[in-house]
């Protein structure tokens, strides 16, 4: 194997082109403000070692420093016969008594050189933080939008705790762990680096010492971790994912769970998701990730015992083995947290190694501006032309040679059993899906791109089943995601949905809070929100998904009251229906069944057949 490869080939290369693959342009260029960065901090670090070595290298020195006479024979290095001489001169000018005053004022220097040293280190991580969130916010929006981009088959596929973890938590762990992290361990190692130069300069045996006391010690324990702490976080991530969705579920069908007295059945399954995420969780952040530290008192030992060892062995003098030990611990003071930092920051990134796959899908992803689109011109009709479709993951048709015109100020039902294709009928007429073979056209414009579909939606106002209802006002709730509300419009479609005795009846009137998903309203009443919000965007189409399939017959009535009031306004309207009743105004009802417009029929006789 080539030894170049395999260094290159590493958790920390393989972490930097990870990243790299991530960034856009810009956040790439502005990294480079933090490599440069990154080397002042670990200067800033390495002042405060040096500023320890000065002051127990002036310690050492006593009468060198104070004596009478200092000639370079004297020295044991021109260096330190230059530092020497430098503490004589500051001994001399600044009037010192003694050498103790002389260290208290070094001392004194070296206590103002940490304070702002650490407040630098501070305001670079300050700068660095922000910079990683700063990622993390795209990222999160990446996510987002590739969601958007990929269309209503895949987030409708798509479990929603996934999507959850995959847009908020995924971007979030990546910036504020993986990438700080890596941040962590480059500072660290320029600082090993520096220090190694520098000991190396001055004395290659303690270089060496260190070496054989710190590296295989520390790589032991990174081949003991470095697999476990994968393991615990990929078990972290998808028991985070199970966690969300059984606190969703748990939320959401409160009243099931509850009526059928399964409370223990949900907490039991919560209880033992936790605790298994926590049992991950304990390894690596009460064992994994600590292990190393723990070490530090056997790794000095270890270079203890191996300084003397060579002294021993070598028969070495006292003094230089004094010196290379002295060295040894002012080096070790820095050497061994760095290299502590760097093996539980390495640990980290291999823990949070899922997250590059859960990112993996955006990673030459381009954010981009939705388009604003002009709404599409509706004169005469829409036609299907010979609609045929099949989900991706199913050969089996569910449309097959649909034919179907829709005419303006027309009121068209639908109606059909399980399975017979009319829920995905309305998808695609909605052009949330699109055909695999046929055509759909509004008046002459055929529907075949983005532009022209985006055009068609913007006349289209949809009610379905279940109304999605904000956690905020009805006035929010009816001009939704609309920066400003428009009053007289407001009004105009609460009076359509003959909803305003309710408005008028409730003393916030319009402020009125509906409550997370509308709990604060009735089944109808969603309803009637529903049609109101469709109506205030200006559709001249209208469709209506099973709205009365789960209101009781009074309720049904009263959206019945509104659907024939719209259509005496002579909306357009589409409407799938369960229940007969519903289609009363119906100019036409056609009947599908098993993919195919089986027959067309009118409201009458369709009454007939169900009383009959």
């Amino acid at each position: 194997m080539n030894p170049l490869r395999s260094l290159y080939n590493n958790v920390y290369f393989n972490a930097l082109r990870n990243i790299r693959a991530l960034l856009d342009l810009d956040q790439k260029k502005r990294a480079v403000p933090m490599i440069v960065l990154l080397f002042l901090n670990a200067f800033l670090d390495l002042l405060g070692l040096f500023t320890i070595g000065v002051l127990i290298q002036s310690a050492l020195q006593g009468d060198a420093i104070t004596g009478e006479v200092y000639t370079p024979d004297m020295a044991t290095s021109e260096g330190e016969f230059w530092f020497i001489s430098g503490l004589r001169w500051m001994y001399r000018e600044l009037g010192f008594v003694n050498e103790m005053q002389l260290l208290f004022f070094l001392s004194f220097a070296i206590f103002i050189v940490f304070i702002a040293k650490n407040i630098g280190a501070l305001f670079i991580s300050y700068l660095q933080a922000r910079y990683s969130y700063n990622i993390a916010l795209r990222l999160s929006m990446k996510m987002f939008q590739y969601y958007y981009d990929r269309g209503y088959l895949f987030i409708s596929n798509a479990n929603s705790s996934s999507r959850l973890n995959a847009i908020s938590s995924i971007p979030a762990a990546f910036s504020g762990t993986y990438l700080m992290n890596v941040f962590a361990f480059s500072t660290d190692l320029v600082i090993l680096i520096f220090i190694g130069v520098g000991l190396f300069s001055v004395d290659p045996l303690a270089v060496l010492l260190i070496t054989v006391a710190v590296v295989p010690t520390f790589l032991a324990i990174y081949q003991f971790s470095k697999n476990r702490a994968k393991k615990m976080g990929v078990v972290r991530n998808q028991n985070t994912v199970e966690g969300y969705a059984l606190i969703q579920e748990g939320m959401q069908a409160y009243t099931d769970i509850k009526l059928s007295n399964k409370e223990q059945v949900i907490m039991d399954k919560y209880e033992h998701n936790r605790r298994v995420y926590n049992h991950a969780e304990v390894l690596f952040q009460g064992v994994i990730s600590k292990i190393n530290k723990r070490t530090n008192d056997i790794v000095f030992g270890l270079g203890i015992l191996v300084i003397f060892g060579y002294a021993w062995y070598g028969n070495i003098p006292k003094e230089p083995i004094l010196t290379l030990l002295g060295l040894f611990a002012v080096a070790a003071y820095k050497v061994l947290p760095a290299v502590n930092n760097m093996v539980n920051a390495i640990l980290m990134v291999k823990n949070m190694d899922y997250v590059i796959t859960e990112l993996a899908p955006i990673a030459n992803f381009k954010l981009h501006a939705f388009k604003e689109y002009p709404r599409l011109p509706f004169r005469e009709k829409i036609s299907l032309r010979d609609i045929h479709f099949h989900y991706p993951d199913h050969d089996e048709p569910v449309l097959q040679g649909i034919d179907l015109d829709l005419h303006k100020g027309e009121t068209l039902g639908i109606i059909g059993g399980s399975g017979s294709g009319k829920t995905t009928l309305l998808k695609l007429f909605l052009r949330l899906i699109e055909e695999n073979q046929g055509n759909v056209r509004v008046d002459d414009t055929l529907l075949d791109n983005k532009a022209d579909n985006a055009s068609f939606q913007k006349i289209i106002g949809y009610v379905e089943q279940q109304v999605f209802i904000l956690d905020g006002t009805l006035r929010e709730n009816i001009a939704f995601l609309e920066e400003t509300s428009d009053d007289a419009r407001l009004w105009k479609v609460i009076d359509d949905a003959l909803l305003r005795d309710f408005v008028e009846s409730h003393p916030d009137g319009l402020s009125m809070r509906l409550g997370e998903n509308g709990v604060k309203l009735s089944g109808g009443q969603k309803q009637r929100v529903g049609i109101a919000r469709a109506l205030y965007k200006q559709s001249e189409i209208l469709v209506l998904d099973e709205i009365t399939s789960a209101l009781d017959p009074k309720t049904e009535k009263g959206i019945v009251e509104v659907i024939n009031h719209l259509s005496d306004l002579g909306k357009t309207i589409l409407i799938v229906a369960h229940r007969v009743t519903t289609l009363e105004r119906c100019d036409r009802i056609i009947e599908m069944e098993k993919g195919k417009v089986k027959r067309e029929v009118g409201y009458g006789e369709l009454v007939r057949e169900v009383m009959g």
